[in-house]
């Protein structure tokens, strides 16, 4: 636990499963397109079960980067605890001292919000925690939405300057 390499080994991994789910939901989507009844095809609802793996490997990407570049990450040779939430991307970023485009944020909101609860449950335990501002999509609060296949892309680039980030130490 308190090396930085096996959390990005460990985020690789579920990445790396991430995408093998994002990829065979993509597939349905241009199948789709081509015609196939939604009936027909089973892949469709992987997107959600993708997103939450995403959240998961920025989030310990995220972690992996705060033990390089917290000298207090580690205290007693125990890893320290996480922000109050240590599923909120964006206090792990900002701990990090990484600097968050609003597109980024977005993204991280979307992606804490699947890791806390809607890649794992039809609804949160209280309506409350159902309410998150999607920046780019809407102004309301709504259920969030899993990535979209042209926000795989911008995921890709947060992940891969991360990780050479961890690699670097």
């Amino acid at each position: 636990a308190l090396t930085p390499a096996l959390w990005a080994l460990n985020a690789r991994r579920l990445k790396q499963a991430a995408d093998i789910l994002f990829e065979a939901y993509e597939q349905d989507l241009k199948d789709m397109a081509a015609g196939v009844s939604p009936l027909q095809l089973h892949n469709l609802e992987l997107s959600g079960c993708a997103t939450l793996l995403y959240g998961l490997a920025l989030e310990n990407i995220l972690k992996a980067i705060l033990l390089t570049t917290s000298p207090d990450a580690i205290k007693d040779g125990k890893l320290k605890k996480w922000p109050t939430d240590g599923h909120d991307q964006i206090l792990l970023a900002n701990d990090a001292k990484i600097k968050l485009t609003i597109n980024e944020e977005d993204i991280l909101r979307r992606l804490s919000e699947f890791v806390r609860w809607a890649g794992r449950y039809p609804i949160p335990k209280s309506a409350d925690k159902m309410r998150i501002s999607q920046l780019r999509v809407v102004s309301s609060d709504f259920v969030p939405l899993p990535l979209e296949p042209t926000e795989r892309a911008e995921f890709h680039q947060i992940y891969m300057r991360w990780e050479s980030h961890v690699l670097k130490e």
